[in-house]
């Protein structure tokens, strides 16, 4: 009997199999072969194992709820629903779970095949948890410079508003009736009115993102004023007290930076303390020598340093891992 078509069909299959086999361990995505009612896998490739964390071993016999790869298990259902309509599956967005619990967002492809009379899955996945974290940062810069026109509109109404009022203000001012009641009323309106336009002055700055030089200033100003803004918002909830070194020396620095700093040091003992508490603020100098400074990865010198401290609770194990500004119980900054 001529066996020739079969053994040239038999090569032609060998040679088949020796392509998939290259093409599927050679694969750059996650490569996989599993049955399609319940997920055993059958076979997985290198980049399969290296990128979820696991031995072969581990894997190959047992099903995906077994492994436990899939973080949303409903998503393989979806998947499998649509296989079974129409064969393949393109571009399906799904998150995998490695061994060690991180989770990694992949893109799937696959189809349905029959082998050895079971249909199976060929599944392709490739990692894309790079891409949507750069998807997310672009996302998160375009709501930033969405919230830097929105807050440059508002700066510059409060800036017409803040000269109207102003004018108006100086205008009374010069009555000559007035007696010395309505010009102090009248001057502290005024002086209001300057601190409104510093503060609208800061959000211009940093909207249109430049940089504030910094100056030599004496910060006994800048702490009193901070303080002043935030008892006159949060005088119903909040103590403040301040201790402040009637010497305090002259600091180069940006003062719309350390403006910032402070308003944000305040509004994190205002969150650790919803129920109201007392916030104490204490500037003093202190001068290093070689030793202390290096201790604070400092150069020896003249320092002005400000500690704020809070009755609040304090933050968590896993959100001081994940910050460290902010301020708790006996906290200092």
């Amino acid at each position: 009997t001529d066996i020739s078509e079969l053994r040239e069909a038999e090569a032609g299959l060998q040679l088949s199999n020796e392509r998939f086999a290259k093409a599927f361990r050679a694969s750059p995505g996650l490569f996989a072969i599993s049955r399609l009612e319940d997920g055993i896998q059958y076979d997985v490739n290198d980049v399969w194992l290296d990128t979820l964390g696991y031995e072969r071993q581990e894997v190959i016999g047992k099903s995906v709820a077994e492994i436990g790869i899939w973080v949303d298990p409903s998503g393989r259902a979806k998947m499998v629903d649509i296989l079974k309509k129409h064969g393949h599956v393109r571009n399906y967005e799904a998150r995998l779970k490695r061994k060690d619990g991180r989770a990694i967002d992949v893109l799937i492809a696959c189809e349905v095949v029959e082998i050895e009379g079971e249909k199976r899955i060929l599944f392709v996945a490739h990692d894309v948890s790079e891409v949507q974290r750069l998807k997310g940062q672009l996302q998160n810069a375009q709501k930033m410079e969405a919230a830097r026109g929105l807050t440059s509109g508002i700066a510059h109404q409060f800036n017409n508003l803040f000269m109207g009022v102003s004018g108006s203000l100086e205008l009374l001012s010069e009555i000559p009736s007035l007696n010395d009641n309505q010009q102090k009323m009248i001057d502290l309106s005024l002086m209001e009115i300057q601190r409104g336009k510093k503060l609208t002055t800061q959000l211009l700055a940093y909207t249109s993102q430049q940089p504030l030089l910094p100056r030599r200033i004496n910060l006994r100003d800048t702490i009193r004023e901070q303080v002043f803004l935030f008892e006159v918002f949060l005088g119903e909830t909040l103590e403040f007290k301040s201790k402040i070194n009637k010497e305090l020396w002259e600091v180069e620095v940006d003062p719309g930076e350390m403006d910032n700093a402070l308003f944000n040091i305040f509004a994190n003992a205002r969150d650790a303390m919803p129920g109201g508490g007392k916030v104490t603020l204490e500037a003093t100098n202190v001068s290093l020598d070689k030793a202390e400074a290096s201790q604070k990865s400092l150069k020896s010198g003249d320092y002005v340093t400000i500690s704020v401290r809070d009755e609040g609770a304090g933050m968590s194990a896993e959100v001081m891992s994940r910050s460290r500004r902010g301020s708790g119980a006996g906290g200092a900054v």
